[in-house]
This record gives structure tokens, C-alpha cells and sequence, in this order.
């Protein structure tokens, strides 16, 4: 794998190099949006009380803001100079770990290259490299952390078995979508395919699985959230109770049926809520102010934490009560969203224009998104859509390669366990990259309507090694029929 990894860097570095330097003089650059960003803690609360406001983080797992909070005390004002350095290196990681699995898998290095280079080239993978987000991290750890199962797989020694355990552990504490039942599902394979060192993957997950449940506890004790994330609810409330008609959700509100946060879109400020009652104040400013220095929401105020209780439990009253609308929506959310180029999210707005014609042209050739698609889409149940209109303006080709890799990729990974080889480093790396895949369309369409494409985003390495490795396959299949020789 070294040696692989060795020769496939004296392609892709260089690349890299030209993409980030083309991609500089085009206009582009890292965008930390003022660290204003919704996911983030208050700078000067970072900067001022950083353990305590990790600590009382009740919203998302604490990693993301734990990074952010080491950049302030060290980097100061520069504090977009380290992640602009580490997001470049991870792009470029992900490209290197593709080009290595699917040179391992197929055999040649061509067909690795072709992955890495895709990647590279990519205007997602330009976009999101170059703001201050989680998405590049999480494609980074989804894809090396198929490497990095590879190798374990084929050596197990502590050191191997302890990076791929990381790998996983940072995924759940980086993004609430890797629930900590993911992690766990990770490590009982982990363990499964490897019964001869199971006392090994035992000891190297012993320290991350404390860590997970003691977070948990923490959230549970002091929220009453048992969990990683308090905003499971308000997620959930925009594709179940928000896809009532507006008319059914006012009365059903009237009736009872449903609490009076239902009448409020999720997110809102803290002020909107008015029918549910100020909590005490706890003298932790994280939990108590509502606005950042910005003036921006804190949605990290201690109010959200019975909002979004609220919310969950009106979403699952929906989902049973009336599972049309949640269906259609999910339908939607797919179809619709999912199914669309990465770069059609607003977060990325400003290195897309930037990028101009060349994510204009890549997106039409690569994905069949045609140029001055609109990116954004009204979710709200009284806008209709169309099946067949959605696809060709916004992407056609990449539906059609997505669900290629849906389809076929899951019949090649139950191919090599019905024939029990799932425990090979082939079986491994299959296992990893269609779980990875599968758990993040399946979690990202059952669950969210309104940012599917940046969900995707995460496992678009995953998928692309995936297609890459099965057109290899099929060329050396075309290759060798026509090379055998013919009977008769």
C-alpha cells in the first residue's frame, strides 16, 4: 500500500498543487464566514471560555468547535491559515486514498488515477476545500477510513487497528448524522472480520467508546438529551411537520394535537418562540444569551433544548398519523436534492462563482446539470415538482451514476459475503464503502429536506471509487472475452 500510495502521489501532488494555485488565481479563497457560521460556538466564548462551552455544547457533537477553539488560542486573528493548510492536505488525502483502494482492487494504477484526478478536479471537492465547514473533514474520514480498514484487514497490528478505530470515532464526533450506533455498527464488524485480533480491537476501542458514552451521559444528565445532538427534533420537524398543508398544521395546533412550535419553522430565533416559557437562567453565557457577538441566532441557547423536544415529538406524531406528506417528502428530498451536484448548496456560493465556467462546464459534461440551473429549491408542500423535469435540470448523468453505484455496489458487496468473503481485505473495503454510502442515503433522505446534496457530499469519494473500480471491472471482462479464443 505504501508503494502504491508512493507512485500515485508523483501524479496527484503535482495536480493538486495546479488545482489549489489555478483555483487561487481564479478568485478563489478559504471562507471562514466570519466564524458566524450556525454550527459554531461564539468566537469570543471560544476564546474566553472554551472548556466550558464544549462542555455545555448540547447542540452537536463537540469536535468541529473543539478544532476551532484550538486555532483561536494558537493562530489568533491568522486562525484561517491552519484550516485552509489542513482542508488542502485532506482533499488532497482523499484523492490519494481513492487512487490507492482502487488500484489495490482493480490493479491498475491507471483506474486509480482516473479516481484521484476525478476528485481533484472536482468543483465540490474545490468548493468545499475552501470553506470553513464540516464536509470536506467528513468525506476525508468516510474515505481513509476505507484505507485504512483495508490495510488493517490484511495486517492487524495495533497501530493499524487503532487508525482505523479513530478514523471512525472522529466521524461521529465531527457530524451528528454518524450516530453513535454507526460507530458501534463499525467496531462489531471490525472485530467480526477479525477474529484473531478482536483483544486488539477491543483495547484500541476501549478509550473512544468512553468517550462517545461519556457525552452522551453528559448531554443526558444536563439536558435530558441522550444523545449527541438536541436538534434531532427541529431536523426531523422540517420533513414531517412542515409538510402539512398549512391549513391542517393551524388546526391541528388549534386542536392540541400538535404544541405551538409547529406554527414556527425550525431554527427560528429564540423570540419566536413565545409559547414556550424562558428557562431560568444558568450563568453559562453559551446557554443564555441568544445572539452572538454577530447578531446572529445562538442556537445553542438552553431554550432549543425543550424546542426541539417539542419538535421531535410532533414529527413522530406526524409520521404516524399522516406518513403520506413524510413520504412524499422523503421521495422529494432524494430525488430532488440528493440527487443533485454538491456545489448547488449556499454554503459554497462564493468559491462556485468563483470557479465560473470551468464548475459550470464540469457539472454539464460530468453530472448533466445543465449551465443556469437554479440551485436553490422551495421545500414548502404547496410547490409542486416534477419527477422527469427534476432530473434534467440538475443532473441526469449523475442520477444515473449514483444509482448505478446504489444498485451495483450493493449486489457486489453481498456477492463477495454470500460467498464469504467479506472477511478479505476486498470484502472489507466493500463492507466500508457501500455502509458508508448506504447509512448516509438512508439516514440523509429519511431524515432531512433542504441540505441532501451536502449530505452526499460526504460519501462522493466513496461513490466515485465505487464506479470507478466497477468499470474496471467491466472493461477487463470486455477485454478478456475478446482475447479468449473462439470455439466452433
Amino acid at each position: 500500500m505504501r508503494r502504491v500510495l508512493a507512485h500515485n502521489a508523483a501524479i496527484l501532488v503535482p495536480a493538486w498543487l495546479a488545482v489549489w494555485a489555478l483555483a487561487a488565481l481564479a478568485g478563489v479563497r478559504f471562507d471562514t464566514f466570519d466564524l458566524g457560521f450556525w454550527h459554531f460556538v461564539d468566537p469570543p466564548l471560544l476564546e474566553s471560555a472554551p472548556l466550558q462551552s464544549l462542555f455545555y455544547l448540547h447542540s452537536q457533537p463537540p469536535l468541529f468547535n473543539a478544532v476551532i477553539a484550538v486555532a483561536l488560542a494558537v493562530f489568533g486573528d491568522a486562525h484561517w491559515l491552519p484550516f485552509y493548510v489542513c482542508f488542502a492536505f485532506m482533499a488532497l488525502g482523499i484523492a490519494l486514498a481513492a487512487a490507492a483502494v482502487v488500484e489495490e482492487m482493480t490493479g491498475r494504477r491507471a483506474a486509480g488515477l482516473v479516481a484521484g484526478l476525478f476528485l481533484l478536479l472536482s468543483p465540490s471537492t474545490i468548493a468545499y476545500g475552501h470553506v470553513l465547514f464540516h464536509a470536506l473533514p467528513t468525506a476525508f474520514l468516510v474515505m481513509t477510513s476505507v484505507w485504512a480498514a483495508r490495510r488493517a484487514i490484511a495486517r492487524p497490528s495495533v497501530a493499524r487497528l487503532a487508525v482505523v478505530v479513530a478514523l471512525i470515532t472522529a466521524e461521529t464526533l465531527l457530524w451528528s448524522a454518524f450516530h453513535p450506533a454507526w460507530m458501534a455498527l463499525c467496531l462489531v464488524f471490525l472485530g467480526w472480520a477479525l477474529p484473531g485480533a478482536r483483544r486488539r480491537v477491543a483495547a484500541v476501542s476501549a478509550l473512544p467508546v468512553a468517550l462517545v458514552a461519556a457525552l452522551i451521559i453528559k448531554n443526558g444528565v444536563l439536558f435530558g438529551v441522550w444523545g449527541l445532538s438536541s436538534w434531532t427534533g427541529m431536523n426531523l420537524a422540517r420533513i414531517t411537520v412542515q409538510q402539512l398543508p398549512r391549513g391542517e398544521r393551524e388546526a391541528r395546533v388549534a386542536s392540541g394535537e400538535l404544541s405551538p412550535v409547529s406554527r414556527i419553522r425550525p431554527f427560528a430565533g429564540p423570540s419566536w418562540y413565545r409559547a414556550i416559557p424562558d428557562p431560568a437562567p444558568t450563568g453559562i453565557p453559551l446557554l443564555d444569551r441568544p445572539l452572538k457577538q454577530s447578531r446572529e441566532t445562538n442556537l445553542h441557547h438552553i431554550k432549543y433544548v425543550e424546542i426541539s423536544r417539542l419538535y421531535l415529538r410532533d414529527a413522530l406524531h406526524v409520521m404516524r398519523t399522516r406518513p403520506g406528506p413524510y413520504l412524499r417528502a422523503v421521495l422529494k428530498g432524494f430525488w430532488v436534492l440528493y440527487l443533485r451536484p454538491a456545489t448547488d448548496y449556499h454554503v459554497v456560493d462564493k468559491p462556485v462563482r468563483a470557479l465560473g465556467a470551468y464548475a459550470a462546464i464540469y457539472d454539464a459534461v460530468v453530472y448533466g446539470a445543465p449551465p443556469g440551473r437554479p440551485s436553490r429549491f422551495d421545500m414548502a408542500p404547496e410547490r409542486g415538482w416534477s419527477f422527469w423535469r427534476s432530473a434534467a435540470t440538475s443532473g441526469v448523468l449523475l442520477r444515473l451514476w449514483f444509482l448505478a453505484v446504489l444498485v451495483g455496489g450493493t449486489a457486489w458487496a453481498v456477492r463477495l459475503a454470500w460467498a464469504g468473503r467479506l472477511r478479505t481485505p476486498d470484502g472489507m473495503t466493500a463492507a466500508f464503502l457501500m455502509g458508508s454510502i448506504l447509512y448516509v442515503t438512508l439516514v440523509c433522505s429519511l431524515s432531512e429536506l433542504g441540505e441532501n446534496q451536502r449530505f452526499r457530499f460526504a460519501v462522493e469519494p466513496a461513490a466515485v471509487t465505487v464506479a470507478v473500480v466497477g468499470v474496471a471491472a467491466a472493461v477487463g471482462r470486455i477485454r478478456r472475452r475478446r482475447s479468449s479464443p473462439r470455439t466452433g
